[in-house]
């Protein structure tokens, strides 16, 4: 059996055009397209670091069969939390221990880790930049 072409569209958008309070989003088109947005911060090694986390959060996630639509309701839920006071602005929706995905975010989390130490991007300021975009 012969598979799709694998396509993928990423852009850098402003934060307000996420669809839900989110730094890194992704789904697949109605075209069957995936689309990953990462919201503006100003340094293209940050943006560049929020996808590579998608990419290899979403990879993993299908190669155990997590669907995007159980990642995007948890997330949503998560936000929906947090406007309740249920979670600290800094707290990622992918370390909460419900999470359907907090395995493959973890894992994600690392590379992305590994690819700030090569960029010569410290964390800190990263995630300073992560939490306030």
């Amino acid at each position: 059996m012969k598979r799709k072409p694998l396509r993928i569209n990423f852009q850098v958008i402003p934060s307000r055009e996420q669809r839900y309070p989110t730094v890194g989003d992704y789904w697949q088109d109605k075209d069957g397209v995936w689309q990953f947005r990462v919201s503006r911060m100003g340094n293209l090694f940050y943006e560049i670091l929020v996808f590579v986390h998608e990419l290899v959060e979403w990879a993993m996630c299908e190669s155990v069969g997590i669907r995007e639509q159980e990642i995007t309701d948890f997330d949503v839920l998560f936000e929906a939390e947090r406007t309740a006071g249920w979670h600290k602005k800094n707290e990622e929706p992918g370390d909460d221990v419900r999470a359907p995905y907090r395995v493959m975010h973890k894992a994600a989390t690392r590379v992305e880790r590994l690819a700030a130490k090569m960029f010569g991007v410290g964390w800190g300021l990263y995630s300073k930049a992560v939490d306030n975009s």
